[in-house]
């Protein structure tokens, strides 16, 4: 009979145990890593850098990482120093400020509002992610053609016609040239107003789900952040 009593206290303890730590798993912090991509703002501007100019030694190029939208899988994630953003202009050149990542770590968030926060940013991005591509299918014949001219512009520096130096401001002409084409491009201004609707309705559903504490840092940091739209 002891044995049996025995048998079910320990039966009653480990349910117990076994209880608690499944609320405490329930009920444990949301980990949300703030120096993630997924919590990068993208705009016109990223676009633009993300097309890079030719020169003698290499092509146009539409940076892969950026219009594959692999990016939000780097590892080490947006921040500066990150050694993965060597050899990735668009990467080592990008506007930390427009990183919320900065904001949400001193904002305080609660677990509900963290749950929130990700599913917008996974939202905007996979919004975001379709108007990438559109830009890219729109402005890469255009990409194209700069290449061509800048190989006939090679193919003169090589037959001794034109020196090296000679070819550079013409190289830098194609490049001012084709940018401006591209921004030009209807599909380009398209794609700008609506990146630029999305940052907007971001901005409004994330300080929907803030306090009144929250707001007040929220607004501060916002009105440093430049906007191009």
């Amino acid at each position: 009979m002891k044995k049996i009593k025995l048998l079910l206290t320990l039966l009653l303890f480990s349910f117990v145990i076994f209880t608690a730590c499944s609320d405490e798993e329930v009920t444990a912090p949301t980990q949300l890593d703030f120096d993630s991509p997924q919590f990068a703002i993208i705009d016109f501007n990223d676009l633009d850098q993300a097309v890079e100019n030719l020169s003698l030694e290499k092509e146009m190029g539409m940076n892969p990482q950026f219009f594959n939208y692999s990016f939000l899988t780097l590892d080490g994630g947006l921040r500066a120093g990150n050694p993965n953003h060597n050899g990735n202009p668009w990467m080592q050149n990008f506007d930390l400020g427009k990183h919320l990542g900065r904001i949400f770590r001193v904002l305080n968030l609660t677990n509900d509002q963290k749950l929130q926060v990700r599913d917008l940013m996974k939202s905007y991005h996979d919004k975001n992610k379709l108007l990438v591509r559109k830009f890219h299918e729109a402005n890469k014949a255009i990409v194209e053609q700069a290449n061509i001219e800048r190989k006939a512009i090679l193919e003169q520096v090589k037959d001794g016609t034109l020196t090296r130096d000679t070819a550079r401001p013409l190289l830098e002409e194609i490049n001012k040239k084709t940018r401006e084409t591209i921004a030009a491009n209807p599909v380009s201004i398209e794609v700008k107003a609506e990146l630029c609707t999305n940052n907007n309705a971001l901005m409004d559903s994330i300080k929907n789900i803030l306090n009144e504490d929250q707001i007040k840092k929220w607004d501060d940091f916002k009105s440093r952040m430049k906007s191009p739209c």
